[in-house]
């Protein structure tokens, strides 16, 4: 194996879990910021079994955890990145889950 081969191996990009969907879901996220609860009505960009990709007006630190509700359903998450657009001012988060979100996005996925 040469080292042009090693080395892009070792860079391949980390398999996915399960599937994304892009899909547009009503969401409010819920975080503690400053010792007061902040809450901000958004929606998804898609969805998966183990995170989301939400909009937002709140540059959230990548770590800080938040808790999202769908309906009558919440589920705990962190913030994984967070990429601002400064023309438009809004804010992608990527929110990993702490457990299997097939239940709370009422979705099955493939893988």
């Amino acid at each position: 194996m040469s080292n042009l081969e090693r080395v892009e191996e070792s860079t391949a990009a980390p398999v996915r879990r399960s599937e994304r969907v892009r899909t547009r879901v009503p969401v409010t996220l819920i975080w503690h910021e400053d010792q007061h609860r902040r809450y901000e009505a958004s929606h998804t960009v898609s969805v998966s079994r183990f995170g989301c990709l939400v909009r937002s007006r709140y540059n959230l630190q990548p770590g800080t955890t938040v808790l999202i509700e769908h309906g009558d359903k919440f589920l705990l998450g962190k913030i994984s990145y967070c990429l601002k657009d400064y023309a438009t001012k809004v804010v992608e988060l990527g929110i990993g889950f702490e457990e299997d979100g097939t239940e709370f996005w009422g979705m099955q996925f493939t893988a």
